[in-house]
């Protein structure tokens, strides 16, 4: 993403994730306390391009940290992990463009984050992607929001072991 010098970096806390405890995007600021987000997540959930959320600083050397979600944008994220070649990777990135989709990546370019626009068909799209996942040139998750459970508790409707 190229930098736009009305953009300012807001974080998000990530307390529960397995690798960092933080991921920090470009926003917009929108006054009162209010962004809009200019990035694709890589690490959030329930966190899209395009939605506004309310962000505070504990103090003026700080960032802005997002406290809450106040208005989504209708963007859906789905990050990939991919297993293949720089070649293949480009040719499927190339075909999901012109379904609509927009993507950001990172670690040459092997980890890339999609962002499905509310007007394209998210169900064609995952369905291309489920296809490409069964021949094992990726992985990749939707990023919806997660209920947060304890390890050693058990499923909605089953019983502990």
């Amino acid at each position: 993403m190229k930098k736009d010098k009305r953009l300012t970096k807001v974080i998000v806390h990530l307390p529960n994730h397995w690798y960092l405890k933080g991921e920090s995007l470009w926003a917009r600021a929108l006054g009162r306390g209010l962004y809009e987000i200019k990035s694709i997540p890589f690490l959030a959930y329930d966190l899209n391009l395009g939605d506004v959320v309310r962000a505070k600083a504990d103090s003026p050397d700080l960032k802005p940290e997002i406290r809450s979600l106040v208005r989504r944008s209708g963007n859906r994220t789905i990050r990939i992990i991919f297993n293949t070649t720089e070649q293949k990777r480009n040719q499927l990135l190339g075909v999901l463009k012109k379904m609509g989709v927009r993507h950001e990546g990172m670690n040459e370019g092997r980890y890339v984050t999609l962002n499905i626009p509310p007007d394209a068909d998210y169900e064609a799209i995952e369905e291309k992607l489920k296809d490409v996942r069964r021949r094992k040139v990726l992985s990749y998750e939707t990023c919806e929001p997660r209920e947060v459970r304890s390890y050693d508790a058990a499923p909605p409707g089953k019983k502990r072991r």
